[in-house]
């Protein structure tokens, strides 16, 4: 009987593991935003409670969903403020070699505990160093292109931040990598197996995590090889497997798309230099040739003068074909011949015959398109079925093992 009561326990754990969610491996036929959409819809994920910011330093791409929503950033902050610092250092503002003022330590190991072991006392008295919060926000705020009118006044009052400031934080410093080599070394030894790093363990991931209460945040450099970005913020839902988990999608994203497409390197995907991380100057010059193209449309006015003989021509011709095709069975009913000869006479109009031609091919793209749509859809509610059915079965074992157990304990 105990026997049977454990085995009763395994099936019922067994049948709950096999409901976790998995993210896709190929990306065929999906989309990246409907991968995201499984991943919320999985986790019950909303505008409410979770936000991230997505970007390959390859190819530009990104991604972003509720990105300018200001939230708690737990010790994300740490990551912004230990760069200001040893930019400081390399303008020869601030020696790393003395003692940090109220820390006791070097500033060299002041980085390293902030950094590596997430030192809230260290991290706090290296804000102290501006006696003033807001100085201290400005100087945070200046690794982003994000616009003065759109910061969240939270962010000058207490530690908010959203996934877009920190996305443009890791953009500055991926760029100038070779300036903060110490910081992402210790980045990428800080808390192993955890946050970003339980979903990816076979490329490195250069992180600062942040946990605080409800608050499960984590922001990255994912050394795949298109390297990208990853800012994820959470608020009251299991955030450490969300983070696991968005990891785990966006890096299977960003392997399937670059060994699945060819890869054109576009001069702005990875600015080099402070401001042009954060300012995109070229960006408006790709605007002034859309202005030369209207000289191009004038001579298409022109060719609708050509296409409406085209197009009365077979209008005319059209009656004429008609007529013979409704004397031939009248006078030689039996002849298969009249219409299998009269059919090809009706090449013609052959511009008609393309457009009627190409016209159902395009319907059925969009019908294949809706039907893999359909198909989709029907998956997803199958596996639905599935995985609640598995997850009541093991409900219902657990619940019918636990009781006996404890009987069998007391008696």
């Amino acid at each position: 009987m105990r026997k049977l009561l454990i085995l009763c326990l395994i099936v019922a754990v067994l049948c709950i593991s096999a409901a976790a969610y998995e993210a896709p491996v190929d990306f065929t036929g999906i989309t990246l935003e409907e991968a995201v959409a499984d991943l919320m819809e999985y986790y019950q994920l909303s505008e409410n409670n979770f936000s991230m910011s997505y970007y390959n330093t390859v190819t530009g791409e990104s991604y972003d969903f509720n990105e300018n929503k200001f939230s708690i950033a737990a010790s994300t902050y740490k990551l912004p403020l230990n760069m200001c610092f040893y930019e400081m250092e390399q303008a020869g503002k601030i020696d790393p070699n003395e003692t940090f003022r109220w820390t006791g330590m070097s500033l060299s190991e002041v980085h390293r505990q902030s950094i590596l072991f997430s030192n809230n006392e260290v991290s706090e008295a290296m804000i102290g160093y501006w006696n003033n919060y807001y100085i201290y926000k400005e100087n945070m705020r200046k690794y982003s292109t994000m616009p003065l009118e759109d910061i969240d006044e939270s962010f000058y009052l207490t530690n908010t931040s959203c996934t877009r400031l920190m996305i443009d934080t890791l953009k500055y410093l991926y760029a100038n990598s070779d300036r903060f080599e110490e910081l992402i070394g210790y980045m990428k030894d800080a808390m192993p197996g955890q946050y970003f790093q339980a979903g990816v363990q076979e490329y490195e991931v250069a992180h600062k995590y942040g946990e605080i209460n409800e608050f499960v945040n984590d922001v990255a450099i994912f050394y795949t090889p298109q390297p990208f970005l990853l800012a994820v913020y959470t608020q009251g839902i299991h955030g450490t497997g969300v983070c696991a988990q968005a990891a785990r999608l966006m890096t299977n994203y960003t392997v399937w798309k670059g060994g699945n497409a060819a890869v054109t390197v576009p001069e702005e995907a990875v600015p080099v230099g402070g401001e042009e991380v954060l300012l995109p100057e070229k960006t408006p010059v790709e605007e002034t040739p859309i202005e030369e193209t209207p000289i191009e449309e004038t001579p298409i006015e022109e060719t609708p003068v050509e296409e409406t003989p085209v197009e009365e021509t077979p209008v005319e011709e059209t009656p004429e074909e008609e007529t013979p095709v409704e004397e031939t069975p009248v006078e030689e009913t039996p002849v298969e011949e009249t219409p299998a000869e009269e059919e090809p006479v009706e090449e013609a109009p052959s511009e008609e015959e393309t457009q009627q031609e190409e016209e159902p091919s395009e319907e059925t793209e969009e019908d294949q398109r809706r039907r893999e749509q359909e198909e989709r859809k029907l998956r997803k509610q199958r596996k639905k079925k599935v995985t609640w059915t598995i997850v009541g079965i093991g409900s219902v074992l657990m619940l019918v093992a636990i009781p006996i157990i404890m009987r069998r304990r007391l008696y």
